[in-house]
Order: structure tokens, then sequence, then C-alpha cells
């Protein structure tokens, strides 16, 4: 379970990361909060989709208050928090982008 975790995290990496690791010390941040992520991208894409109806464009993981959340940006501009620890969508914070 743990290398499917870690293949598909590597998999959200690769598509969002020039706008997730700035050098060094961003990977370095990024790698510890991977650590803390139990649910897959694909449970956070369908807990997302219980929330907003349409087509995912893109899922990244972020860090928000020091937790790690994916991030589920839909076609029709609405995007969803999903914490990555507990599959539980979030509202969304003011001012996150």
């Amino acid at each position: 379970m743990r290398k499917m975790m870690m293949a598909l995290l590597a998999g959200v990496f690769l598509l969002a990361g020039p706008a997730l690791a700035n050098g060094l010390k961003d990977d370095v941040a990024l790698d510890a909060l991977a650590e803390k992520v139990t649910i897959t991208p694909a449970q956070a894409v369908k807990a997302a989709k219980a929330r907003v109806q349409g087509r995912v464009k893109e899922i990244c993981l972020k860090a928000y208050s020091g937790k790690p959340v994916y991030k589920v940006e839909f076609d029709n501009d609405r995007e969803v928090l999903v914490d990555a620890r507990t599959g539980r969508v979030m509202e969304r914070p003011s001012g996150m982008k």
C-alpha cells in the first residue's frame, strides 16, 4: 500500500512539480508534507466530486497551516480543498490560492 501511495504522490508531484518546488528547501518541506499524507489523490477526487459536480482539471498537494491538503480544481473554475490525512472536504479559506 505504501509503494502505491508513493507512486500516486509521485504522479501528483510530477504534474505540479514546478508550482510546488522552488529549490532544495521547498523540496525538503514537500517531502515532510508527503510523509503525513494518508489518502490517495483518487480518494481526494472522489471526496471533492461529492461536493462539486464537474470534470477535474487539476489536483495538487499543498500545505495549509502546516497540514497537507489536496487542492482539486474543476473545469468550471470551482475548487475544493480535501484534507490529505482524513479525506474530509474543507471549506476554502479566504486568500488561499
